[in-house]
């Protein structure tokens, strides 16, 4: 499971992809039996194009992010971003 914390936003993007593929090549499924396989294959295959997705694509994405990150700047805060605008209402915290 916690694999699944890695892909699920390719999991999230790709499903209805998945889905609409699965009923242009099979066509709707009527019978229990073909819902049921068609929700097994739905999920199997969405899950194999975000483990794709992931590995090939958002992974070395990843290891580049560190190659361009930045550090915080220590360039002061004005006073009117620091300061709530007038008539604005502060919640208590």
């Amino acid at each position: 499971m916690p694999y699944v914390r890695w892909i699920s936003y390719g999991i999230y993007l790709f499903h209805a992809g998945v889905i609409n593929i699965l009923l242009y090549v099979t066509g709707m499924p009527t019978t229990w039996a073909a819902k049921l396989v068609f929700t097994l294959l739905t999920y199997a295959l969405t899950i194999a194009v975000a483990s794709l997705s992931y590995r090939y694509f958002e992974a070395p994405l990843l290891i580049l992010k560190s190659r361009f990150a930045t550090t915080p700047s220590a360039v002061p805060v004005s006073p009117a971003v620091a300061a709530p605008a007038a008539g604005s209402v502060q919640l208590a915290s």
